[in-house]
């Protein structure tokens, strides 16, 4: 009985530590400024986003060459993120 009961206590310790670990929603504290949705290749690409608080953003970008994250250049609630030429050029091979 003693084994059920740890058990028991084992899974509810899990699973407030994955209940606890979840990031909390940023739903209305970042908005998209840039209204261009379509871009040309090897164009230069800004995204630019109004942020309601003061935290560190990144943009994760993943392709088939890999994965690369994008720091932001910050200006008074306003994030910019300048796309790579790397990423948005395409090969011919």
């Amino acid at each position: 009985m003693q084994k059920k009961q740890h058990l028991i206590l084992l899974i509810i310790y899990f699973l407030t530590l994955c209940v606890n670990a979840q990031e909390t929603n940023s739903a209305g504290k970042v908005s998209l400024l840039t209204t261009q949705k379509e871009f040309r290749v090897s164009d230069e690409i800004f995204l630019d986003f109004d942020v309601k608080d003061s935290k560190n953003f990144n943009l994760y970008c993943s392709n088939s060459y890999g994965s690369s994250m994008i720091y932001p250049d910050k200006n008074d609630g306003k994030v910019t993120f300048r796309i790579p030429t790397f990423l948005s050029k395409k090969e011919d091979f």
